[in-house]
């Protein structure tokens, strides 16, 4: 990685090295007589480096770093690397993150439920032969806090099978927008087309979100609906402007342009010299 001096090892492995160069107490006395009373380090590496080129390790411990033995158990940290896997289903929780859309926090969140709140139940995940503990939520959280006499638990099934069948409309509407889109795909950047561009883009954006959040409502289900809502708007507008800008494109089409007086004159002028020539040639 030569060429890629900005990386730091620790950007990409774990544990390849030991120790973070300490300098011990009495380190000083190997060298001086009296210990220096300072312990700023800019001070002190600018009179034992800048001043007198010491090397580090005269009076750092060494940090032991290079291959080492294969651990058994790799010292990960997921959130290194996967710091917004939640990002989404948090923005949905707080009623945040849908395109041209106010914000609508759940109810829960604004009583102060935590995620644990809900994804408290442990289940055991195998992969191959890796297996891990995740926390999962069910509807039986819904119970044990409001009591089954509310029937939050059964609520909780009908939202989701709701937002089901409302993406499932979704997706057929949208399926039916791609011929019609595919045809001016090239001319999507015209003028023409700025508003069904920003509708449809602001649209998929939604959509994406809805199904990145994956709990079909359950975060935010206040919210979840007014995203739907404007998913739809937002593609009925679509198709009204391909209808509209269609039907314009075909009228203007069977209108025969009229001709002015000279487009006139010159197609009788030349249909004159044509049959004049066409005499001659008779002679």
């Amino acid at each position: 990685l030569e060429d890629k001096s900005e990386l730091l090892c620790l950007d990409c492995h774990f544990d390849v090295t030991k120790g973070d160069a300490p300098v011990p107490e009495d380190g000083c006395f190997s060298c001086h007589v009296e210990k220096n009373k300072t312990r700023d380090p800019k001070i002190l590496h600018n009179i034992h480096i800048t001043e007198h080129k010491v090397e580090c390790f005269e009076c750092h411990l060494e940090i032991q770093h290079g291959n080492k033995t294969l651990p058994q158990q790799a010292k990960l940290n997921c959130q290194d690397c996967h710091s917004k896997s939640h990002m989404i289903p948090e923005k949905m929780f707080m009623g945040m993150g849908a395109v041209d859309l106010p914000g609508s926090p759940d109810p829960m969140f604004t009583a102060k439920v935590s995620c644990r709140g809900c994804h408290k139940y442990l289940e055991k995940v195998e992969i191959g032969n890796i297996s891990f503990i995740t926390t999962n939520a069910k509807a039986q959280a819904c119970d044990d806090c409001h009591g089954q006499d509310e029937g939050y638990a059964e609520m909780m099934e009908e939202w989701q099978l709701a937002t089901r069948e409302t993406l499932a409309e979704i997706a057929s509407f949208k399926k039916k927008l791609e011929p019609p889109l595919n045809e001016i795909k090239d001319q999507i950047n015209n003028p023409v087309w700025k508003d069904l561009k920003k509708s449809y883009e602001r649209a998929a954006a939604n959509l994406n979100f809805v199904m990145t959040d994956g709990s079909f409502g359950v975060h935010n289900i206040d919210y979840t609906e007014q995203i739907l809502a404007k998913i739809h708007t937002d593609l009925k507008n679509c198709l009204a402007i391909l209808k509209t800008q269609k039907e314009f494109e075909f009228s203007q089409k069977k209108k025969k342009p009229k001709e002015s007086i000279s487009d006139q004159l010159v197609y009788h002028q030349q249909k004159y010299s044509f049959d004049n020539k066409r005499l001659e040639g008779d002679k």
